[in-house]
């Protein structure tokens, strides 16, 4: 393995499971607590939870409209001060939302990420138990004002209590590890009356719970890891924005361009699906699916004279529908290679150890299975990657009027089907 290599699973491993240092450092209390990738709003990320496709439930609704406030939340620096008056009613909806969140954040869907999630209730309880010992340690500090390792101490609670409500459980618990660790410096020389033992308990079981809680979360990083990949289409979605609608609206395009130009398209669309891996099959047939009702209800709204923009709709239409009847095909595929790697990861879960109380044991047997999550990680990985197009080969039958049968021949049978769409031909 080259050095490159090393230094790529390196940068793997820790976008996984993240570590974290000293939290008195100062570079390092400025980091993010947060995983950039699942903060970061791109064009694709918004443009997939408009309410375009008919939600499954009106939960799943609010939850996807809560993506954009989300990020609007975290970027409105970056808008123009004159929507300030104009945005007062958006202003106070958000407020109420965000209220509403901190009040009844209870429960922990299977989505859930120990790693870069927040956990409102579960941060509370460190917030208590650290003030708890900060208001002991200030106690002591005023008995012994010349004692370095008090005010230390006292630093490092008050930077713990300084960390964002909304940052990982992982994040606070390196912090709150580091804490217990430090307060042996005084334990092992106070005696009973200058004690902090009680909290220093109080914190190691808190520990134990959060480990508790990380080891419940991985049988479930796989649903995680799969839906971070079929979700990974930020670069294909400025390809297809660009052909689909900019190109339309923003270009004049005589009648008689408009069958060569849907010429081009056709390749580009069912390359799009055909080169699909098995873990983004589904979700780029949802992308034609949106861009479809995008030009239908949205575009045609504002550029009705450009015909072409509707012609390009049906044909999204045609290709998803045809190629929507493969997705049980791909789904059992995928589900097939999946099952060892399921059973793989259970069985670490089954073996992981979290009898021990001690803070350090906890950590290293944590750090000893997330090496072997990560090469659980990379065997899924590779089984998300797999080409589609051999299952779509072999589930497409070759047509007896073909001397050859392509995949897109098929799709071009499909478009002889919808009659509102004029049939474009191979260039």
């Amino acid at each position: 393995m080259t050095q490159r290599e090393e230094a790529e699973l390196e940068e793997e491993f820790q976008k996984l499971f993240p570590e974290y240092g000293d939290i008195l450092d100062e570079s390092e209390s400025l980091s993010p607590t947060n995983s950039p990738t699942r903060l970061a709003a791109t064009a694709y990320s918004l443009f997939s939870r408009l309410p375009l496709l008919p939600p499954s439930s009106a939960g799943a609704t609010r939850k996807e409209a809560s993506i954009p406030l989300e990020w609007l939340t975290k970027n409105e620096t970056l808008l123009n001060p004159e929507i300030d008056q104009e945005s007062v009613a958006f202003r106070l909806r958000l407020v109420l939302q965000r209220m509403h969140h901190v009040q009844n954040h209870t429960t922990l869907s299977n989505s859930y990420n120990f790693y870069y999630d927040s956990n409102i209730p579960q941060a509370y309880r460190a917030f208590e138990a650290v003030s708890a010992l900060q208001s002991r340690l200030q106690e002591l500090g005023r008995k012994w004002p010349e004692q370095m390792v008090l005010q230390h101490l006292s630093d490092r609670c008050l930077a713990i209590l300084e960390l964002d409500m909304d940052s990982s459980l992982a994040r606070i618990l390196s912090a709150l590890e580091q804490l217990v660790l430090q307060t042996e410096d005084w334990q092992k020389y106070a005696d009973r009356e200058n004690s902090v033992s009680t909290y220093q308990q109080a914190l190691s079981g808190l520990i134990i719970d959060w480990r508790r809680l990380e080891l419940s979360g991985w049988v479930h990083m796989l649903d995680n890891q799969a839906k971070e990949f079929a979700h990974d289409l930020t670069d294909w979605w400025f390809r297809l924005y660009e052909n689909f609608v900019h190109a339309c609206i923003n270009m004049e395009i005589p009648e008689a361009a408009i069958e060569p130009h849907l010429n081009k398209l056709l390749p580009l669309i069912e390359g799009f699906i055909t080169t699909s891996p098995l873990g983004q099959f589904a979700s780029r047939l949802q992308l034609l699916q949106q861009f479809h009702v995008y030009i239908e209800k949205v575009v045609v709204l504002y550029a009705p004279s450009v015909t072409m923009i509707g012609r390009i709709g049906r044909l999204l239409q045609s290709i998803s529908l045809f190629y929507s009847q493969f997705t049980p095909i791909v789904e059992i595929r995928l589900s097939q290679l999946r099952s060892d790697v399921d059973k793989e990861v259970k069985s670490f879960v089954q073996m992981a150890s979290w009898k021990d109380i001690n803070v350090l044991a906890l950590k290293a047997s944590a750090q000893r299975t997330h090496h072997q999550l990560h090469k659980a990680f990379r065997k899924f990985r590779a089984i998300l990657q797999e080409p589609t197009a051999p299952l779509l080969a072999q589930a497409i039958k070759p047509s007896p009027q073909c001397a050859v049968s392509t995949i897109p021949t098929r799709s071009s049978q499909l478009e002889r089907e919808v009659p509102q769409l004029d049939r474009p031909t191979h260039s």
